[in-house]
């Protein structure tokens, strides 16, 4: 008989966690929006006395410097990316632990170990949904989002961020975000809000996870014959 699963420590474990990467990102990007701000106001400062000609060449040798690409460019979109990759690892983390508690205290010989699916969360999720029968949320929206997320992170990963042409669902998934796009190499490129998006994603993922997680494992109780 399996054995039951208490997921209240992890539960509450996953929530602080969330919530402490949020409020370390959300202070980055307001580290990295005022150093532009001041790289801006550093500009205007130096161009307030030009005119003309000499005012757009100045604005354009300062665009050029490799501060202003760095600080401008370079940096958010590197932090941006950084984010993502960090962000799907906690994910990916919880629920492959999730996946081996339950695995833990379960008599099915069938372990994680034995499934052929390589990715991790996938791993996860085919174990909580096939062996353990878990009533996994893959019907809300969540899960298909971070299946888009996961591609994201690994063309981050190994294509440095580049997209195949060919890859026309995934092509379209940035197209409607508000928070990607595309330069024209077809490298990703993100926006501020995205990391926030995601962690509101993964947020709801897990408060719908958890319930049925406990559901699952809630010991049941035989009444008494009279």
């Amino acid at each position: 008989m399996s054995k039951f699963v208490d997921f209240t420590i992890l539960e509450f474990a996953v929530e602080i966690e969330l919530n402490q990467y949020e409020e370390h990102t959300t202070r980055i990007e307001a580290m990295i929006n005022e150093r532009i701000k001041q790289l801006h106001s550093k500009m205007k400062k130096g161009s307030s006395r030009l005119n003309g000609y000499e005012k757009a060449e100045y604005i354009e040798n300062f665009k050029s410097d490799y501060e202003y690409d760095h600080v401008v460019y370079k940096l958010p979109d590197t932090q941006r990316k950084s984010e993502l990759i960090g962000l799907y690892s906690l994910l990916e983390r919880n629920l492959v632990k999730i996946a081996e508690m339950q695995e833990k205290k379960s008599d099915n010989p069938v372990k994680m170990t034995d499934l052929k699916d390589t990715g991790y969360i996938d791993k996860a999720k085919i174990y909580l949904e096939k062996v353990s029968q878990v009533d996994f949320p893959s019907d809300d929206g969540t899960w298909e989002e971070i299946k888009f997320i996961q591609e994201l992170r690994n063309k981050c990963v190994h294509l440095n961020a580049t997209i195949p042409t060919g890859n026309g669902k995934l092509i379209s998934y940035i197209k409607r975000s508000e928070y990607l796009d595309l330069n024209s190499q077809y490298q990703l490129e993100i926006t501020q809000g995205y990391t926030k998006y995601c962690i509101c994603v993964f947020r709801k993922f897990f408060s719908n996870l958890f319930p049925r997680l406990k559901e699952k494992n809630m010991p049941k109780v035989e009444l008494l014959k009279s």
